[in-house]
């Protein structure tokens, strides 16, 4: 697993609950370890939408990033 790579929700995420869109994948924009253990802690992706081949951006027109467990994914 590395910036860049596809992943996908091991559940449908909803980004704006007053939107009904969901979305199955995401691009890793960063991954987040622990110091101590050097284990992985947090993954950030951007939201992706294979069927439009676009990222997701918010209402402000910004790329957004949501943060994600590792156990939350598959890749």
């Amino acid at each position: 697993m590395r910036e860049g790579d596809c992943v996908y929700f091991k559940q449908p995420f909803q980004p704006n609950p007053a939107i009904p869109k969901t979305y199955q994948q995401g691009i890793i924009a960063a991954i987040v370890t622990s110091e101590s253990t050097d284990r992985v802690t947090d993954v950030i992706v951007r939201l992706y939408d294979p069927n439009r081949d676009a990222i997701h951006v918010d209402e402000d027109g910004s790329s957004a990033l949501y943060s994600f467990q590792r156990d939350e994914l598959d890749w």
